[in-house]
């Protein structure tokens, strides 16, 4: 049995659990079961890649300082051509 498999079984016993509590009206029961129900369902989400928490990286290339110097290189070889440094300014822009 996977662990998937094994919390599934887990939230099945959990909701009988709420649903009697619910149906007998312990408030206190419920709110436990409610609890480890939301505690199975975050880590089934986790296991299926539904929730991912890993930090998501950003990198704006137009402002670094990288580009910029590969930007000047690259047009100042185009400069005697000028018809292809508009062909790469344009497909540039495309791309953009």
């Amino acid at each position: 049995m996977t662990a998937a498999q094994r919390l599934e079984e887990l939230y099945g016993r959990a909701s009988k659990v709420l649903d009697a509590a619910e149906g007998e009206g312990k408030a206190s029961l419920s709110l436990a079961a409610i609890r480890e129900l939301r505690g199975l369902v975050e880590l089934l989400a986790k296991i299926s890649g539904e929730l991912d928490e890993r930090p998501v990286t950003v990198i704006n290339l137009a402002e670094s300082a990288e580009w910029v110097q590969l930007r000047g290189m690259i047009m100042a070889a185009l400069a005697p051509h000028p018809d292809a440094a508009q062909a790469v300014v344009a497909a540039i822009e495309a791309g953009s």
